[in-house]
């Protein structure tokens, strides 16, 4: 969007007027400048960045480590700036940003001249900015949480036989190793790693750490793949954070199949799922074959398989096309011309990586675990289901308590009659007048009375077994006569 040079030149006085009756140093007052320079054209960022001759790759990256956060563009021109500042490719001036403002492809001419004005009169328009001038609050904060200063590191990964050593070499001669130190990162094209634990080796002036890593994917099988992400995982997090994983693949036989998939899940397991923020991949062996456009949508399937085996959403992979043996072209009959114009390609391509990783957030690994093949963990965790409802069962099948049941019951009741024994008379007169003269006669007798029943109560004491099961059923046993008796009543 235009904007109308009233606008600009009103900004620009206030920001003008601010610095001027300022009591700050001139490097608070160049970092004020970048961040109201930064707020007129946020959306303008990636091009100047272009102008600023910064990579691709590297404004891809900074693109993607800002796109979901509120005023995306103005993070982004920011860490753009301190990128920009480390790496110097273009002189570190206001007179670089003025002119990157002036470019045709920015189009910013007015408040470039305004700048240009500026800084001219100040006489600070070629100086160096104030070393103190940019840091994004994100990088600061990283920084100081992981300890990082000057120290980069980079883990390479990657299928048995598809280039990683090659690349670590490659990387390190454009670090500072000798070419005729050939002990350093050898390398083999067989189906067995010839790596067998990671290697490292640091440069100096920055120091950056590269870790060559065993192969993936090799003859040995899963166990082989699952020892060698032990052996990563180790000396990984003895680094203390990462600036980039890449993922080497073999361009003359770009095998990307579940089982790599699977590595790559079996990475980010390890790492967590920010080491995606910090992956890229480099084909190996490109020898110019397959064109860049090719390489790119390749790049984007790789990058969907990704998402989807990892189910971890991703914007976009950076990936580079290397031919890190050029000179092997002789054996086909390129043209020392040819070879060297594809050496130069390589050392290009190289430095782009090199200051990609340089470029990013760290990511720390010290709190990474060992991962474990999808494939085997289902199949575990299969079998710890298996043996912990076997458990289960026996448990539910087992005694967990046994106790004694007891009870007392009438079996049987009888009644008999209760007869008491009772003497009676009766008396007769016989003769003489009637109640006077006579003589009488008695007569007795025992008669037995019914005054009642005797009952009997028969009494028997029972007990049994109850066993209660770990699933809390009970089972009960037969019932066992312990002892009879009568009690009876009258």
């Amino acid at each position: 969007m235009k904007r109308s040079v009233w606008f600009t030149k009103s900004v620009l006085a206030i920001i003008l007027l601010n610095l001027e009756t300022c009591s700050c140093d001139n490097g608070l007052r160049i970092r004020n400048l970048m961040n109201d320079v930064a707020s007129i054209v946020p959306a303008k960022w990636r091009a100047i960045g272009i102008q600023l001759e910064l990579p691709s790759g590297t404004l891809d990256s900074i693109q993607q480590e800002h796109a979901r956060k509120p005023q995306a563009d103005q993070h982004s021109f920011e860490t753009m700036l301190n990128i920009w500042k480390q790496l110097a490719k273009t002189p570190y001036t206001w007179k670089t940003i003025i002119d990157a403002l002036k470019a045709p492809s920015v189009g910013e001419n007015q408040l470039g001249d305004d700048l240009e004005a500026k800084y001219i009169r100040t006489g600070f328009l070629e100086q160096p900015i104030s070393s103190d001038s940019y840091c994004s609050e994100n990088d600061i904060k990283c920084s100081k949480e992981i300890g990082v200063k000057n120290a980069y590191n980079i883990v390479v990964v990657g299928r048995t036989g598809d280039g990683k050593s090659t690349l670590c070499r490659a990387l390190a001669e454009r670090l500072g190793l000798s070419q005729n130190d050939k002990t350093i990162f050898q390398s083999s094209s067989a189906v067995y790693s010839h790596t067998h634990d990671p290697e490292i080796w640091a440069s100096m002036n920055p120091t950056i750490k590269l870790m060559d890593t065993p192969g993936l994917m090799d003859t040995g099988g899963v166990v082989r793949d699952e020892d060698n992400i032990a052996k990563i995982v180790q000396h990984v997090s003895t680094l203390g954070y990462v600036n980039g994983f890449i993922l080497v693949v073999n361009e003359q036989a770009p095998r990307f199949d579940g089982g790599m998939q699977d590595a790559v899940k079996l990475l980010v397991d390890s790492f967590g799922p920010l080491c995606l923020r910090n992956f890229a991949i480099v084909y190996n062996r490109a020898f110019g074959i397959v064109s860049p456009s090719e390489s790119a949508k390749r790049t984007a399937e790789y990058t969907e398989m990704i998402m989807n085996r990892t189910a971890i959403p991703i914007n976009h992979l950076p990936s580079w096309q290397v031919d890190c043996e050029p000179e092997w072209l002789r054996s086909i009959g390129l043209t020392e011309e040819k070879i060297t114009d594809r050496i130069f390609m390589r050392d290009r391509t190289l430095d782009e990586i090199i200051r990609w990783a340089r470029a990013k957030n760290p990511v720390d690994t010290t709190g990474a675990v060992i991962g474990e093949y999808e494939q085997r963990r289902k199949a575990r965790e299969e079998e710890e289901k298996r043996k912990e409802a076997d458990a289960r069962r026996i448990y539910d099948q087992s005694v967990i308590l046994t106790e004694t049941e007891i009870t007392t019951k009438e079996y049987k009741r009888t009644s008999e009659p209760v007869m008491h024994a009772v003497e009676r008379s009766t008396t007769t007169r016989r003769g003489g007048i009637a109640g006077v003269i006579g003589r009488t006669r008695t007569v007795r007798w025992t008669e037995h009375v019914h005054v009642g029943n005797r009952v009997t109560f028969h009494m028997r004491e029972s007990q049994r077994i109850v066993n209660t099961l770990g699933s809390g059923q009970k089972v009960y046993g037969e019932w066992t006569t312990v002892r009879e008796w009568n009690d009876v009543v009258n």
